[in-house]
């Protein structure tokens, strides 16, 4: 059960269905005639991940061998890379709180009043992403710096371009018009280690985030489907994790 609520949770470090966005509206960005490398720059600068944010209200769903799980869940997300993130049931009452950072992981497990920490190497082995990959679950492009490759430039609206992170094959489809990632492929190499990233819906605002983000995970089996349905960018209020109160300490395992 960790398992699955850890991978909603990684793929709540996440995205967005109708959503009410407080970002200005832009137009969307003709790239098609653009050569790749600069394609490859506007679409890096569109990351929402490069202003801090906050999703108020969104929905997260889960179907698997595991069973299904509906949750609702809020995000709070400060630069450099630090998430705050409550699920709760679909009546509002609040089942997780995790707190991401550099250099640590907490959540709080309020139904069996337990604080887990560990930091983020433990939290990867678990949800099976690196977490400078997280931002793919916002939609939003990833480069390593000197590994990635066009592997085709914009044809029929679409560019390819394969990277490589941790021993992971990171392959983006790039939307020439929006200048946003529309398929993100995940890959070992290893039969039936794969990840595929589908988004759609994107809004007509600065960051054109997607309004749907769907994750098909083939080696645990695992669907998720992200939707937003209020978001602020950018955000500076402040993040706080409060331990339970006379919870037990255990390490995320």
């Amino acid at each position: 059960m960790y398992k699955v609520i850890i991978i909603s949770i990684v793929v709540v470090v996440i995205c967005y269905g109708c959503a009410v966005s407080k970002s200005t509206e832009a137009k969307i960005s003709e790239l098609s005639q653009i050569n790749g490398q600069k394609t490859v720059q506007i679409t890096e600068k569109q990351n929402i991940t490069n202003s801090s944010f906050f999703i108020e209200k969104g929905r997260i769903s889960t179907s698997g061998d595991g069973g299904r799980i509906n949750l609702l869940f809020t995000l709070k997300y400060s630069q450099p890379g630090n998430y705050l993130i409550s699920l709760k049931s679909t009546t509002g009452i609040e089942a997780f709180r995790v707190l991401l950072t550099e250099d640590t992981v907490l959540i709080n497990d309020r139904m069996n009043q337990i604080t887990l920490y560990g930091n983020p190497y433990e939290f990867e082995k678990i949800s099976g992403l690196p977490s400078a990959l997280f931002k793919l679950i916002f939609g939003d492009f990833f480069i390593s710096g000197n590994n990635k490759e066009i592997l085709q430039d914009c044809l029929d609206n679409s560019m390819t371009i394969s990277d490589y992170y941790k021993g992971l094959i990171v392959k983006s489809i790039i939307d020439c018009k929006l200048g946003k990632t529309k398929i993100v492929t995940l890959t070992s190499g290893a039969p039936n280690e794969l990840i595929n990233i589908f988004y759609s819906r994107y809004k007509p605002d600065r960051y054109k985030i997607p309004g749907k983000i769907e994750v098909n995970d083939f080696r645990r089996k695992v669907k998720i489907i992200i939707k937003i349905e209020k978001y602020s960018v950018p955000w500076s209020d402040e993040m706080k994790f409060i331990p339970g109160n006379g919870y037990k300490l255990r390490r995320l395992l």
